[in-house]
């Protein structure tokens, strides 16, 4: 039986609701984020939770989000800088998530509750195409999936949208809580084998967050009390003090399994025996020890993420010829004009900055001028690793000039991780109209570019750009000599896949 909510008034899903969820969302994440981190350390890269608070934060601050004036477009936005500021995987899937959701909500001023529900279903659709991945793989999917499937059950059975979303939440967290026993077969929990066992997945996490704050969005949050308005049972998703400490939320913050006390400063009460993520909004102090997540490394407490601008540059070395640009294509290094109309091969830039490059022929200095050539780019999460395999790749050309490459290394703050800012300016510096083929190293890398492709927008990427299945460097070598000798795209991408049957026994 349900109790109640406090307010008898239906929730209005317009673009206020939505604009309330990732405000809340936000909230959380950041509340959150050292706990988040703490389920990332054993299992992947210690940073999810450090992500996630960057990129919600930045999103929730920028001025594509603040115009937005329909539910379509809020999540739309929101998605979009999520997908180019979070540098791993949780960019391109939360984005996936939130620009699916938005394309279902379409241009409407306001979301009927059967939309929503679309909505979530489009969004684990979303994920589950673009992480190859299914419920039981020990992902975010096994917690959206069932809050998807529970809340469309719900509004089947005759309950109203508050109700649906309560019914929501608790799936999400139950189906991160099931994660722990699960092996994990995708992302990089699965590198370690039957050894992810035992680990409740971070994104998992993360994911059941989100819906228990579009869940409080709705009203169902708490009371003077800090006790929230869900099941009489008392597993309702609760709402008390501001955060759970990192110590105490693996057993509270997500599996509802007992009372959480909360940091001082945010919370309206104590305790939070709806069992949600025991998360405050009101304006009294928490009473209990918890400490707030740290801010990212470099940054004020409480500071939202900016967005760097795309001066790839300034983080480079020199390139002879004293050419600084990222994939930058001009002269042979020997001074000649920097305008971006040079040899086609990587930062060649001569006297300028390398901000460009050519769409006319490639040319080199003392080389002549050859037809346009399939471009290659490298993403990979270290500039240095991208940079190394570049530089290989045009030792091993031989004589005459490589085919034009760029590289997309980390992030745009010099982070190890991947920037789709970075992927989109290397592929518009080898775009010489025959198509470009992309060369990623692992995960969040190959997430980016395929969001990225995924995109028919500004931000997107021509549809004449192919993603190798290929070996890093061994696929960067094969598919840039291919390049180099005039290969149309079919035969440079065949090339590049080709290396992953070279043996070495």
């Amino acid at each position: 039986m349900t109790v109640p909510p406090d307010s008898p008034a239906a929730t209005v899903l317009d673009t206020a609701f939505f604009r309330r969820w990732l405000s809340r969302a936000t909230d959380t994440i950041r509340q959150q984020a050292a706990y988040l981190t703490d389920l990332d350390s054993p299992i992947g890269d210690a940073d999810h939770g450090s992500n996630m608070r960057r990129g919600f934060e930045s999103a929730l601050s920028s001025e594509a989000c603040a115009a937005a004036g329909t539910p379509g477009a809020l999540l739309k936005a929101f998605g979009t800088h999520l997908t180019r500021t979070v540098g791993g995987a949780s960019g391109p899937l939360y984005g996936t998530v939130l620009r699916r959701a938005a394309k279902a909500l379409g241009e409407e001023a306001t979301a009927t509750p059967r939309a929503l529900g679309d909505a979530l279903r489009d969004a684990v659709a979303g994920v589950r195409r673009l992480g190859d991945a299914a419920p039981g793989d020990a992902t975010m999917l096994d917690a959206l999936h069932p809050a998807a499937e529970a809340y469309a059950e719900a509004l089947d059975g005759g309950a109203d949208v508050r109700e649906a979303l309560a019914a929501a939440a608790r799936a999400a967290r139950a189906g991160a809580g099931a994660t722990v026993p699960l092996q994990a077969r995708r992302g990089r929990a699965s590198y370690l084998g039957e050894r992810s066992i035992g680990h409740q997945d971070p994104g998992a996490t993360s994911s059941a967050l989100l819906i228990e704050a579009l869940h409080e969005a709705a009203g169902t949050a708490g009371t003077a009390d800090g006790r929230a308005a869900g099941t009489t049972d008392g597993t309702g998703a609760g709402m008390g003090g501001a955060g759970a400490p990192a110590e105490e939320a693996p057993e509270a913050a997500i599996t509802g399994s007992a009372p959480q006390a909360g940091t001082a400063g945010t919370g309206s009460a104590a305790d939070s025996p709806g069992g949600g993520t025991a998360r405050g909004t009101g304006t009294g102090p928490g009473t209990g020890p918890g400490r707030a997540a740290e801010p990212p490394a470099g940054a004020p407490p409480g500071a939202a993420a900016s967005e760097p601008a795309p001066d790839v540059a300034a983080r480079r070395p020199e390139q002879p010829g004293g050419g600084t640009g990222l994939g930058a294509e001009a002269g042979a290094g020997d001074g000649a004009d920097g305008a971006g109309d040079g040899a086609g091969s990587r930062d060649r830039a001569g006297g300028g900055t390398g901000a460009a490059a050519s769409s006319g022929p490639d040319k080199s200095a003392g080389h002549g001028v050859s037809a346009p050539r399939v471009g290659v780019v490298l993403v990979s999460h270290s500039r240095e690793v991208a940079e190394a395999t570049a530089a290989l790749a045009e030792a091993l050309v031989g004589a005459g000039t490589p085919a034009p490459v760029a590289v997309a290394g980390g992030t745009e703050d010099g982070r190890v991780g991947t920037s789709a800012v970075l992927v989109r300016l290397a592929v518009e510096r080898v775009d010489r109209g025959r198509g470009v083929v992309v060369l990623c190293d692992m995960g969040s890398a190959v997430l980016t570019v395929k969001t990225l492709l995924a995109d028919s927008g500004a931000d997107g990427l021509p549809p004449d750009v192919r993603i190798a299945d290929a070996p890093f460097v061994e696929g960067a070598v094969a598919a840039l000599v291919t390049a180099s000798t005039g290969a149309d795209l079919p035969l440079v991408l065949s090339a590049a896949d080709d290396a992953r049957t070279y043996r070495k026994l």
